[in-house]
């Protein structure tokens, strides 16, 4: 995880796994299946073991994002102010 960074705030992500799971390849391999990926202002999911960066791609998984994580809506409202600005056409047929 020291390799992925926030493509809003260029900050190191820090994770909180919600599930594991095994990867049977040439050697069993433990991955992280789903988890959350946070910087300080930015929230991003893991989801069948990938990173999704970004920044509208956890529009369809707020309810996931809001079970995880505590004020998540509160948080959501900050970020849509702060970033009021970033790539609204990422938000365009959302209600942003």
């Amino acid at each position: 995880m020291n390799l992925l960074r926030c493509p809003v705030t260029r900050q190191a992500l820090q994770c909180t796994i919600v599930t594991k799971g095994i990867k049977l390849m040439m050697v069993r391999k433990k991955i992280i299946l789903s988890g959350i990926l946070r910087s300080s202002d930015c929230v991003h999911l893991v989801m069948n073991g990938v990173p999704c960066l970004l920044v509208e791609a956890c529009i369809d998984d707020l309810e996931f994002l809001g079970y995880h994580i505590i004020h998540f809506a509160e948080a959501n409202n900050t970020f849509k102010t702060k970033y009021s600005g970033l790539n609204k056409q990422s938000f365009a047929g959302y209600g942003a």
